[in-house]
């Protein structure tokens, strides 16, 4: 640990909470909004690298395939690029992103429920992983996060119930998504976080939720999970989202 990259590290998080929160609590739909844009670029940008940026907007795949609309998505600009309505809202490939994040005001019951919907959404999208360099290690899926100043749940029940949440979400689908969620971050106030999943027919899944740092844990894992991501993948193919015969 270095004390000084903390330090600073730490006032970038303090500064960037000051600014959301106070637009989060302002009921104008636009002014909320502003919570979102400022929580993108006043807290998440000085962490990423510069092969890496942030925008609205919906995910596509190759296949027809869309998200539903995301709040924050973190994408790659190196692999295939992003088509931009205005310079913060677009349409990204699926396989350029590396994150995704809902921001709420609070969360609620409700707000994680559609939160855990987009991320199904995300992860039911299909990525087809065509490199023209060489192969890298197997790629993952976007991880997807949601981060709240507030919330109407005590931090030792967020878990359960983000738990019943996803057996609701899952119930009579086919396409069932077991990790929809990897962090949620409550303000300074919690993160609950997944710390492993062992994959078999059904994946499982270890969750943890720490007290002390959140924002400052949420960021780490976040940006370490980023990393692990952008190293796994290098330049696509962009030819299956235009010719409709092309095959692998």
């Amino acid at each position: 640990m270095n004390p000084h990259y903390k330090k600073l590290a730490k006032s970038i998080i303090e500064f960037a909470l000051s600014r959301s929160n106070a637009a989060s609590e302002l009921h104008h739909a636009g002014l909320r909004g502003r919570a979102r844009e400022i929580f993108a670029k006043d807290l998440l940008t000085p962490f990423l690298s510069p092969n890496v940026d942030t925008c609205t907007g919906i995910i596509v795949d190759s296949q027809g395939g869309s998200s539903r609309q995301i709040d924050i998505i973190i994408y790659d600009k190196t692999l295939i690029p992003s088509l931009m309505f205005t310079g913060e809202e677009g349409i990204v490939p699926i396989e350029s992103v590396l994150a995704t994040i809902e921001v709420k005001s609070t969360l609620t019951r409700n707000e994680l429920f559609k939160s855990v919907q987009n991320a199904h959404s995300v992860k039911n999208l299909k990525a087809r992983f065509t490199e023209v360099m060489s192969q890298t290690p197997e790629k993952s899926s976007p991880i997807c996060c949601v981060f709240s100043f507030s919330s109407d749940c005590k931090p030792k029940a967020e878990l359960t119930r983000l738990n019943e949440i996803v057996l609701k979400v899952n119930r009579g689908i086919k396409n069932k998504v077991y990790v929809p969620l990897s962090a949620i971050c409550v303000a300074d106030i919690s993160l609950t976080k997944c710390v492993k999943i062992e994959c078999d027919d059904r994946p499982i899944s270890s969750f943890e939720t720490v007290t002390e740092d959140s924002v400052m844990k949420f960021m780490v894992f976040l940006i370490d999970q980023i990393s692990i991501m952008e190293r796994q993948r290098s330049k696509m193919l962009i030819s299956h989202y235009f010719l409709k015969d092309f095959d692998t």
